[in-house]
């Protein structure tokens, strides 16, 4: 199979059923030694994506608990989501619980994200 037309098709799907969302990741800046600390700054990466509700027979994902109110994102970024970071969705910031990259044959075609308000 070809993963990378698969990846090509993710996209289009992505984008015209999706919405935009923009995940935010904290990055420790320079020591500064005048103020005596370290600035830091953050970086954004904005794609599309779409969410989804957990079904109710779900109770856990990789030992982590899923809770009410958790949704499911799945979103092809340029970089690897991390549990640090937060994505924000139509305005509302949730932060990212866990997640699952899909990457069959080596080629990531997007993350599955836990995401949490």
């Amino acid at each position: 199979m070809n993963y990378s037309n698969l990846k090509v098709t993710a996209r289009s799907l992505l984008k015209k059923f999706g919405q935009s969302m923009t995940l935010t990741r904290d990055v420790a800046g320079n020591y500064d030694p005048t103020t005596g600390s370290i600035a830091n700054t953050t970086q954004t990466f904005v794609d599309f994506g779409v969410v989804l509700p957990y079904s109710n027979g779900v109770s856990s994902i990789d030992d982590s608990l899923i809770q009410t109110g958790d949704r499911q994102v799945f979103i092809q970024l340029s970089t690897e989501p991390k549990p640090t970071d937060r994505i924000t969705i139509a305005g509302a910031v949730h932060n990212i619980v866990n997640v699952k990259p899909l990457e069959p044959a080596g080629i990531n075609v997007l993350y599955e994200l836990q995401i949490r308000k």
